[in-house]
């Protein structure tokens, strides 16, 4: 689940996941103009997290998850401004 915080009046989201290895993370991006374009993004970027193929175990190429991750970073850079 995403949450949202407010600061310097530009809002982040924060998510909790499991990376590859098994260990708990939190990530925070930030500075979408409303909370709910944060809350918004945050989830998109949790589920991309919990679909995302394994690359060092051979489920994708490098190359092939570079550019789907490029594509990602595109579309929600594109939200910040």
């Amino acid at each position: 689940m995403a949450y949202a915080r407010e600061y310097k009046g530009r809002w982040y989201y924060r998510i909790k996941y499991t990376d590859s290895d098994g260990k708990k993370r939190d990530l925070e991006r930030g500075t979408y103009k409303t909370r709910e374009l944060a809350i918004s993004a945050g989830e998109k970027m949790e589920a991309m997290l919990k679909k995302r193929p394994d690359v060092l175990k051979g489920e994708m190429l490098v190359s092939d998850y570079f550019k789907e991750w490029y594509e990602q970073v595109i579309s929600l850079a594109c939200h910040i401004a």
